[in-house]
């Protein structure tokens, strides 16, 4: 199969679905790292400049009027990552975090994050490398983002946390030794572009929709393979009787 190209905007659910069961490579678009650098650019014009921004140099939440200190500025995004772990319940199993990987990687490389190029990087070298991070299965609060399974996620990247490596359920940072993948140290603004998006419900969800269609597919196939074999008629399928009443469903079908 053809490697995925990840430019930010071309991700289907056939690729996740082939990334997912079938672990297809997955690439990068050049491209996408001039998107990528500009966004982080002005993170860090803005740091520069000593400007005020929302989870850049200050809180979260009710502390969004505590201004941290430039020397605390990653500090404060490897403690939210570390806060958000918190998730519960039996981890997703490997086709569901390798989806959630590639929707990851992809989303970032949309250019608006503010992250660095570099992270995408890393969530692709994970699929390569057959390195899952163990994210547990609930804990997300929907549209305000996958916020705890998207921190397990982001939690295996810096070396903590833990990874399935080959069947085995072990320590993050051995799992990247193992795999040889330095861990990542986040800079500014990184923690929360890594934790925050809708990648683990979205990457499930693609999961879902296509064995649905594969479903779907398969029993049009069971249906037109039983009419032939009973010697059936096909006249229930005529289309001018769809067009009658009209039901779209049923004149796809």
């Amino acid at each position: 199969m053809e490697p995925i190209v990840l430019a930010g905007e071309n991700l289907t659910v056939r690729d996740v679905a082939d990334a997912a069961w079938r672990r297809r490579e997955a690439r990068i678009d050049p491209e996408a790292r001039a998107r990528m650098e500009r966004s982080r650019a002005l993170v860090e014009a803005a740091i520069a400049k000593g400007r005020v921004v929302y989870g850049v140099d200050t809180g979260f939440g009710d502390l969004a009027d505590t201004i941290i200190s430039e020397t605390d500025l990653a500090a404060l995004q490897l403690n939210l990552v570390r806060s958000h772990a918190a998730g519960v319940g039996a981890p997703l199993d490997d086709r569901a975090t390798r989806a959630i990987l590639l929707a990851k990687a992809n989303s970032l490389l949309k250019g608006y994050d503010g992250v660095r190029f570099e992270i995408p990087v890393m969530l692709v070298a994970f699929l390569a490398r057959g390195l899952l991070p163990v994210i547990p299965s609930i804990g997300s609060v929907g549209a305000s983002g996958d916020l705890a399974p998207l921190a397990h996620l982001s939690l295996a990247l810096v070396g903590e946390g833990e990874v399935w490596w080959r069947g085995e359920r072990i320590a993050a940072a051995e799992g990247l030794r193992r795999a040889g993948v330095p861990p990542l140290v986040l800079g500014p603004k990184e923690g929360l572009g890594l934790i925050n998006g809708t990648q683990g419900i979205s990457g499930i969800l693609a999961l879902a929709v296509h064995d649905m269609e594969s479903t779907i597919e398969h029993a049009l196939l069971a249906a037109a393979l039983s009419t032939d074999a009973l010697r059936g008629t096909d006249d229930a399928f005529d289309p001018a009787l769809f067009r009658a009443r009209p039901h779209p469903g049923g004149s796809r079908a």
